[in-house]
């Protein structure tokens, strides 16, 4: 029986209150609550995310507090979860290969963030503790008018907006981290986890997010395969020199006061490829495979999922060259984005694939919030109708699996349609 395998996706918000009595919005809980199950596809006996409140409540849920984390171990976590991480292992990664690019600015003040962003048209803020999404800002500058976008004008109308938020973070934190927008080609992410002091690549997780930054599904391929796609932008080469940094240098992400002897923890980095051909985007949003950002159920037998239904039926794999070697130029990984040091989706969905799939099986995995849970129950209805399921051997092949439950006042859904290869 997994002692600490709690589901709590409040752990970013607890992490950035700081206190052991935390309590999550209504709205949290609810999904703590529907996509508990999740949890059950992980191998290691962990929380979701360890912080103060989660250890609070393993406590008062019967657990010694000598067989929980320590509050030096908490406090050092907690310190090593915020953004500048992420920006210090940007800088020691970048030397890595001329085919790695990222940028990232710790601003310390108001003229901090003034001053960079006298020298990009279109930033994003970042919060120091913040996850799937929260935590953001855009700091865009007038594009309509070139000749003034760096203006003082500009920026003083457009930083106004903004101001309060990161006057207050500074105040509270010390700092807030900003970057360039990008133009972004793929989001992707490693998954790891430390055990024994030892750093293994659990593998990968090729995800979308919608327009606020919020995840919203994985493609399920075998790695090779994950990998084959990501090197049609760059060098193979690169990612495995990037997935063995972080293996021999993980103590820069997890702190030496951490006992994972004890208490394994997982991690995974955001990275993502880019076109770096010297402009950023202007384009909010800009994403090839972007969604919609719609999570809601919208009319069943739209026009849409009939013909991702008809693809469904007929698919066949298309002819790639999976094991090209060439490359754009043009095309540059960022190799840390973010870093989440806890469990995330994208280990969820490696799990998922591993453990439920067939091995030859491709698919999506995806979350789903409904307005209601009678709508949530028609789309369960109208899935299983759309793509059957076919199993083999126990191990689903293709077709529509949910992984929580369908029953009851559930609003959240996690599911997989196995047969899918594109999001």
């Amino acid at each position: 029986m997994k002692r600490f395998a709690v589901f709590n996706p409040e752990h970013d918000l607890a992490l950035a209150n700081g206190d052991a009595h935390y309590l999550a919005p209504r709205n949290i809980r609810e999904m703590a609550h529907d996509l508990a199950p999740l949890m059950d596809y992980l191998a290691w006996d962990t929380p979701w995310g360890w912080d103060a409140a989660v250890v609070s409540h393993l406590h008062k849920s019967g657990i010694p507090r000598q067989e929980l984390p320590t509050d030096t171990m908490l406090a050092a976590l907690c310190t090593r979860s915020e953004r500048i991480t992420a920006h210090h292992l940007l800088q020691q990664m970048l030397p890595l290969s001329v085919h790695l690019t990222g940028e990232s600015y710790v601003c310390r003040s108001l003229d901090d963030i003034k001053t960079y962003a006298t020298q990009h048209s279109h930033l994003l803020l970042k919060a120091p503790l913040s996850g799937s999404g929260k935590g953001l800002r855009h700091l865009n500058l007038n594009h309509n008018h070139p000749s003034s976008r760096r203006s003082t004008s500009a920026l003083t109308s457009t930083f106004k907006k903004i101001e309060s938020w990161a006057d207050a973070l500074i105040r509270r934190h010390g700092y807030l981290t900003a970057e360039p927008y990008y133009d972004k080609v793929q989001d992707f992410a490693m998954e790891f986890i430390v055990a024994d002091g030892q750093c293994h690549f659990i593998g990968y997780s090729l995800f979308t997010t919608d327009d606020h930054g919020r995840y919203d599904s994985n493609l399920l391929l075998r790695d090779a395969d994950i990998e084959a796609r990501l090197s049609e932008y760059i060098p193979r080469s690169v990612l495995h020199d990037v997935r063995h940094f972080v293996e021999a240098h993980c103590g820069l992400i997890v702190p030496a006061e951490w006992d994972t002897s004890r208490f394994p923890i997982t991690f995974g980095i955001d990275m993502m490829i880019v076109n770096d051909r010297g402009q950023q985007s202007t384009v909010d949003g800009q994403h090839p495979i972007r969604p919609d950002g719609n999570s809601q159920f919208r009319i069943q037998n739209s026009a849409a999922q009939r013909e991702q239904s008809q693809a469904y039926l007929n698919y066949a794999e298309p002819a790639r060259n999976l094991n090209a070697e060439h490359y754009n130029s043009e095309f540059k990984l960022h190799p840390c984005v973010e870093i989440n040091l806890r469990a995330n989706m994208g280990i969820i969905a490696h799990e998922v694939r591993h453990h439920l799939m067939a091995p030859e099986a491709t698919g999506i995995y995806r979350l789903t919030l409904f307005a209601d849970h009678a709508t949530l129950a028609a789309f369960d209805e109208e899935q299983r109708a759309l793509y059957p399921a076919l199993y083999r051997n126990g191990l689903l092949v293709r077709g529509y699996h949910p992984l929580t439950s369908t029953e009851g006042n559930a609003r959240h859904l996690a599911y997989i349609i196995g047969g899918i290869t594109q999001l």
